[in-house]
């Protein structure tokens, strides 16, 4: 009898949601390396790839209490690390997108704008800034921009006035354009997030 079989992973997840850290040690060597291959086909990148399993076995650990009710755990982890790095795509994607508006901004005319900031500094500092602000913000950003949600929508998912939520969106960008003054020292720079929200 194969050690994968329903049964045996039914006895691991109850162990596991009574706290039973052999129980998640073995449900990690049997998934992570087929989990890896998966993840790799859609990252590309092996530092990705390891980054998204951690993600998804720190989500195995914290949901552990409710998996008991699960029939059929490969399923469900080959779902929760496809919807994991999905959703990075989608995010990198994202931001992709508003580095390119960025950059459209800084100097017209320059051949490759997004040379003068560098891909990965931008990048590092755009998800730096938005990940300072304060968690509301950050709320209005994701549903605004990622959601595509109109400031009634996003105010009456968040239960507070449209007039709330831009104030929020405001704030948020007028917190980013300083956080990119400081980084990058062009007058420029002042406007790089106007078509931000």
């Amino acid at each position: 009898m194969s050690d994968n079989t329903p049964n045996t992973e039914t006895v691991l997840l109850e162990r596991l949601a009574q706290n039973d850290e052999d129980a998640f040690a073995e449900l990690y060597r049997r998934y992570h390396p087929k989990l890896y291959f998966f993840v790799l086909n859609f990252t590309g990148n092996q530092q990705a790839a390891e980054d998204a399993l951690q993600e998804v076995f720190v989500k195995l650990w914290a949901e552990r209490a409710s998996l008991t009710g699960i029939t059929n755990f490969n399923a469900w982890i080959f779902r929760v690390a496809k919807n994991h790095v999905l959703n990075g795509l989608r995010r990198m994607a994202h931001e992709t997108l508003i580095l390119a508006e960025i950059a459209k901004d800084i100097t017209a005319g320059t051949p490759e704008p997004l040379q003068l900031l560098g891909y990965k500094d931008a990048y590092a500092v755009l998800h730096a800034g938005i990940a300072e602000l304060p968690q509301q913000q950050q709320r209005v950003l994701l549903l605004s921009r990622e959601e595509g949600l109109k400031y009634e929508e996003i105010g009456a998912l968040l239960n507070i006035s449209p007039l709330t939520v831009k104030k929020h969106a405001a704030e948020a960008l007028r917190f980013l354009r300083d956080r990119f003054k400081k980084h990058y020292a062009l007058p420029s720079l002042l406007i790089l997030l106007r078509n931000f929200f």
